[in-house]
């Protein structure tokens, strides 16, 4: 390390520093990109300068600015840088991925055995010794960057053991077909950069980039920390295993869908046979109120015309019998003065008078009797006509309640 990657600064500072070299470097302080996919770090060139792919600069930029063994500025230089690649050169040189397919694989061999849920295998994490054990970054950052590259990780997760960090890491995938070719094309994309599987075992020295393949049986069934986490967290299956069970799944759920719809559209025609009996039965109901309300009018007129004509009768009947005892009451007076005129005539005539006048007080004693009763009768009568109005009003009370 030479004397100016020395630290000048704590490392609760990096952030700031790194925040103003990045501004430099868009300003055209450092130059990076040289020609097309061909990049190098500005702050580790020293006597030999080394070319980088675009993916391959973005790792060791990170590896860098994450290490706990560089110096503080150093790791500051080198996260300014992978901010620049990710932000001012990513759009450039990072292909644009075609639309996730929704649909199972067509061409690869059904019989090929995959992890289910679909897993992926990161090996050569960046790893330091410290403190008696190995310890590297958690899957955070990995999982953003492959999600910024279009693969759309759910979870990154480092694998640990009794010494630390093992350099490897499991992406999880979705489980659904989207998720399958989004792991075949983190595989694919690391195969393109031959840091793919079989360049994994291949090669002896792996440097610092990273390597990346779609767990297989192979993964499943080995002896060592990658295939125990495979064994407790997937099952092998085969994408003809998958449809199938896709298929029988959808049949069941198609089954039990048709014979929700049959059981609801028996439920359905035996609520409309209801609703239509209700519906009749209130249409006829509601004819018979209207009948029965027609038929309690009729009667409440008829009733009311034939209690007009009997109070009429008993009216014209009143003052009939009331005319002719006042017309015996003036024959009576007209009779006692004839009476009185003769009795000065002769004593016979005043005996046969006073017998006329006993007959006449009795028959108008008799006739003031009878006016007595003529005037209760018609007091009676008149008490007669308001209880009859009351009666009928209150029967056409009853009624209507009755209606209602």
């Amino acid at each position: 390390m030479s004397s100016d990657e020395d630290s000048e600064f704590s490392e609760s500072e990096i952030d700031d520093y790194a925040e103003k070299e990045y501004e430099l470097m868009k300003q055209g302080k450092h130059k990076v990109k040289f020609a097309e996919n061909v990049f190098r770090c500005p702050f580790c060139q020293g006597k030999k300068k080394r070319d980088y792919l675009y993916k391959d600069i973005l790792q060791h930029a990170l590896g860098i600015a994450s290490s706990h063994s560089k110096s503080a500025k150093h790791k500051a230089n080198h996260l300014a840088l992978s901010r620049y690649l990710e932000t001012e050169l990513a759009p450039v040189v990072v292909q644009v991925k075609p639309e996730v397919e929704a649909d199972p694989p067509n061409e690869r061999n059904q019989d090929e055995l995959f992890v289910y849920p679909w897993m992926g295998v990161v090996a050569n994490l960046p790893t330091e010794w410290k403190d008696g054990k190995y310890v590297g970054e958690s899957g955070s950052k990995l999982r953003d960057q492959l999600t910024r590259q279009g693969f759309n990780p759910v979870k990154v997760q480092p694998l640990w053991n009794y010494r630390g960090h093992s350099g490897f890491a499991i992406v999880i995938f979705n489980k659904d077909w989207p998720g399958f070719h989004n792991a075949m094309s983190f595989e694919k994309f690391f195969e393109a950069d031959h840091h793919g599987k079989r360049d994994w075992y291949a090669k002896k020295h792996h440097g610092s980039s990273l390597y990346g393949w779609v767990a297989r049986d192979d993964d499943y069934d080995g002896m060592n920390i990658v295939g125990e986490h495979l064994k407790k967290n997937g099952d092998l299956k085969t994408t003809a295993d998958i449809v199938a069970e896709e298929e029988r799944k959808t049949n069941k759920l198609v089954s039990k869908l048709a014979n929700d719809i049959e059981v609801k559209n028996t439920k359905m025609k035996e609520i409309e046979c209801k609703y239509n009996e209700t519906n009749m039965s209130l249409s006829n109901l509601m004819s018979q109120n209207d009948k029965l309300h027609q038929k309690y009018n009729d009667e409440i007129i008829k009733m009311q015309q034939n209690a007009k004509n009997h109070f009429q009768r008993i009216c014209q009947e009143h003052n009939k019998v009331k005319s002719e005892l006042d017309t015996q009451r003036r024959e009576l007076e007209r009779r006692r003065s004839e009476l009185e005129k003769r009795e000065a005539q002769n004593e016979t005539e005043r005996n046969k008078l006073a017998e006329e006048k006993l007959q006449n007080a009795t028959k108008n004693s008799s006739l003031e009797m009878a006016s007595e009763e003529q005037k209760k009768a018609d007091e009676n009568v008149l008490k007669l006509a308001e209880d009859q109005k009351v009666y009928f009003l209150m029967l056409h009370i009853d009624r209507l309640s009755v209606g209602v």
